[in-house]
């Protein structure tokens, strides 16, 4: 190689080089801005576990609430029947002469 040829190709290797520390560079920020997304998408799927945890706790309690009513109107029908009955049975024993 003549001098010229080694003085060319090594100003294309410099050339080449300081275009690859550029995009090396850009890459480095880039994977800097990808391990914020993926820290913030990590925070976000715990935060979703717990929202989900809280909601699950959520849907028991009103289920609770919702039998509740169902559960004192049974009592009541069954006190009113109780009742009707003890009216029922006292009438026939009365009448009997017991």
């Amino acid at each position: 190689m003549e001098n010229d040829e080694m003085i060319k190709t090594l100003a294309e290797a410099d050339a080449r080089s300081k275009s690859n520390s550029h995009r090396l560079d850009s890459v480095e920020k880039r994977q800097g801005e990808l391990d914020k997304i993926v820290a913030a998408v990590a925070v976000i799927g715990t935060k979703q576990d717990n929202i989900e945890s809280d909601v699950k706790e959520i849907k028991t309690d009103v289920k609770g609430i919702m039998e509740k009513p169902g559960r004192r109107w049974e009592s009541v029908v069954d006190k009113v029947v109780m009742t009707i009955l003890g009216v029922v049975i006292l009438y026939i024993m009365t009448q009997i002469g017991l």
